[in-house]
């Protein structure tokens, strides 16, 4: 099956979501968030975005938003559907969301060894803020995580 952005349909995660939240989560991560941790997610608030084509869930977003600022805590694309624009569809859905909240600014978290993410958030202007060292569990013990921001502007 082929998957183009423009035919993804994006929503906010119901109670109904979780089980396929949770399972997609396992096949997009080596150290994947727990279903408690998503139940723990949902029930704070955090605005959750998931991305379907019919009933294929393909991606999913984590965001909170405190304060005027908007943390990106995770975004998971299906591994089937990687590379084809899911994970930049679901990063612009997200953007859209949070400037309708007059957030002023959003950053994240990224494996420093994650090439395609950073390139993705790149694209979209974000830029290195800092380095959380030893921030993610690894193979070998732990690995470090960039961390970059994105000024948003308005019109």
């Amino acid at each position: 099956m082929v998957i183009f952005p423009e035919d993804i349909v994006f929503s906010r995660m119901e109670d109904s979501d979780l089980e396929s939240v949770v399972n997609l989560e396992s096949l997009a991560y080596e150290y994947p968030w727990s279903g408690k941790i998503i139940q723990g997610c949902f029930e704070a608030g955090y605005r959750i975005w998931i991305g379907k084509v019919g009933l294929t869930h393909i991606c999913q977003a984590f965001v909170s938003v405190v304060a005027g600022e908007a943390h990106l805590l995770n975004l998971a694309v299906h591994p089937k559907w990687q590379k084809n624009g899911c994970g930049k569809a679901i990063l612009r859905r997200v953007i859209e969301d949070i400037k309708l909240l007059n957030v002023q600014g959003i950053f994240l978290e990224v494996r420093i060894s994650n090439h395609l993410a950073i390139s993705l958030y790149e694209k979209f202007g974000f830029s290195q803020i800092g380095e959380r060292r030893n921030y993610y569990p690894a193979s070998d013990g732990r690995e470090n995580a960039i961390m970059l921001g994105l000024q948003l502007r308005f019109p």
